[in-house]
């Protein structure tokens, strides 16, 4: 029995030992992420100009500020408003054709 159970301890130790070393390689790798995400801010900052990270900061807030049901309702509005307007544009354009056809009927019957 004895000897079963040092085994057991030298397995769960083997089995600690690899997790450890599997651990040990992620956090490489969470490392090397890490830098390389670093990397890429820095050069997104060298990039990019005084004037553009003060656009790119007025952008944000303006969208922070933003009030979605105020957006989607100006939306819908213009859906609407197009709506009318290509309405009022089928119209002139129907009577512009009807304009048209009659002048053609009334040189017809004039000749």
């Amino acid at each position: 029995m004895h000897l079963s159970i040092q085994k057991r301890i030298e397995n769960l130790q083997q089995i600690n030992e690899e997790k450890l070393r599997e651990e040990s390689r992620f956090k490489e790798m969470d490392e090397e992420l890490l830098q390389k995400q670093e990397e890429l801010r820095k050069m997104m900052e060298e990039l990019l100009t005084d004037e553009m990270k003060q656009m790119i900061e007025e952008i944000q807030k303006l969208l922070d500020e933003l009030d979605k049901d105020k957006v989607n309702q100006m939306l819908e509005e213009m859906k609407m408003t197009n709506k009318d307007l290509e309405d009022q544009l089928d119209r002139s354009l129907e009577l512009l054709n009807s304009s048209n056809l009659n002048k053609s009927f009334k040189k017809l019957l004039k000749s």
